[in-house]
């Protein structure tokens, strides 16, 4: 079962990866960084203030932080040196067979040895699902917004060869799961009453 499961996971990342070329290269890439995301950040913090004004914005801004630093302490530091998965890219089968962003020449993105589960998707789920419950009462719809970006962060780590679908989905599950859970017991118990 392990084995076929192992298979599927190998088989859709050479199908994703399989379809770079040099521009969706750069694009994907861009989605994977940080910088590109700072503009959505800024939205984020000016549509936060407005929703709860200075003071609970700081204490939302710092509840983000929170989640978003439990999220990555569990993913990168708990979960992927306890299951120690190596990453498709320096998997020595897998590996070769795969096509790597040339981040300088000679130099291509690889990752860290340990891949399950992704930080990345498991920073964004958290964000997204944090952010889109706690504004949900006056945008409705970005949670949605916010998850199809999350999801396409997620695509891309597929898609530069350094994780795998079941990394992602296992990001996406650890992120998600922290985020509700500050969001339940804390944020809308605690906070939220108190906001006039």
């Amino acid at each position: 079962m392990i084995t076929w499961l192992e298979t599927i996971d190998q088989s859709i990342v050479l199908f994703i990866n399989g379809l770079h070329t040099p521009w969706l290269d750069e694009v994907m890439w861009l989605v994977s960084g940080k910088w590109i995301w700072f503009p959505l950040y800024y939205g984020m913090l000016y549509y936060a203030y407005r929703t709860f004004g200075p003071v609970h914005c700081l204490y939302f801004v710092l509840t983000m932080f929170v989640i978003i630093g439990m999220s990555d302490l569990v993913s990168s530091q708990i979960i992927k040196k306890l299951v120690a998965r190596v990453r498709p890219s320096h998997h020595l089968i897998l590996g070769p067979k795969l096509h790597f962003y040339e981040q300088s020449p000679g130099n291509f993105y690889q990752g860290g040895e340990f891949g399950f589960v992704s930080s990345h998707a498991a920073n964004f789920f958290a964000m997204a699902v944090f952010y889109g419950l706690s504004l949900k009462a006056l945008f409705p719809r970005v949670i949605y917004v916010l998850l199809g970006i999350a999801c396409l962060v997620a695509f891309s780590r597929i898609y530069l060869g350094v994780h795998y679908l079941s990394d992602v989905i296992g990001g996406a599950i650890v992120g998600s799961a922290i985020a509700f859970a500050v969001w339940h017991f804390f944020w809308y118990r605690r906070i939220v009453p108190k906001i006039p």
